[in-house]
């Protein structure tokens, strides 16, 4: 992780000769060859795209990923960039974690979503979800014409930080589509 303890390997080892047979945990990409990057690596990416965006710069992420989200926010905050919240458990769960000082950000470095328009857009930062192409989500509502109040406009950068997970594929090909369609620039794994 970015922030707080690595995992505890010795542990993880002791637990096993004392008898345990399985470990549960989340295994997307374990069929690929190899050791997964640090965290750190996607802090870096977003630090490297935000720096050359001209205009909005979107991150779409799940909304439980608070350490990758406060990454973005560290990388906006970098660049002036003000950031805003969509969707309604990215907002709740931000909310949660500004209270409780884990994202370090001030409220007049925040911006509504019902203001992004009036903001110039090399001062905006949009963190949503929709990384999986949901529908209903906050980036495939932006993807289909269907949110309130964000359209895309060009030179928008939109950076998809998660892979898609099997299953989900077909929607998020079908979001990136209609959003390269409006003239974003989007950012995502082949």
């Amino acid at each position: 992780p970015v922030y707080g303890e690595p995992p505890d390997f010795a542990e993880i080892a002791r637990a096993a000769k004392e008898g345990v047979d399985l470990l549960l945990s989340d295994g997307l990409g374990s069929e690929r060859e190899g050791y997964t990057l640090s965290e750190r690596i996607v802090g870096k990416t977003f630090d490297e795209e935000m720096s050359e965006t001209k205009g909005r710069f979107f991150m779409s992420t799940f909304a439980s990923n608070i350490s990758r989200i406060r990454q973005c926010v560290d990388a906006a905050l970098k660049y002036h960039r003000r950031v805003c919240f969509v969707g309604s458990s990215m907002k709740r769960n931000s909310a949660i974690a500004i209270e409780e000082k884990y994202l370090r950000i001030k409220r007049e470095q925040l911006i509504d979503e019902h203001l992004v328009s009036k903001e110039r857009p090399n001062h905006v930062c949009i963190i949503l979800t929709g990384s999986q192409g949901e529908f209903g989500s906050a980036l495939e509502k932006i993807a289909s014409k269907r949110h309130r109040t964000i359209r895309i406009q060009k030179g928008d950068r939109i950076l998809f930080s998660s892979d898609p997970i099997p299953g989900n594929d077909e929607h998020v090909t079908s979001v990136i589509e209609d959003l390269i369609e409006q003239g974003a620039d989007v950012v995502y794994t082949a």
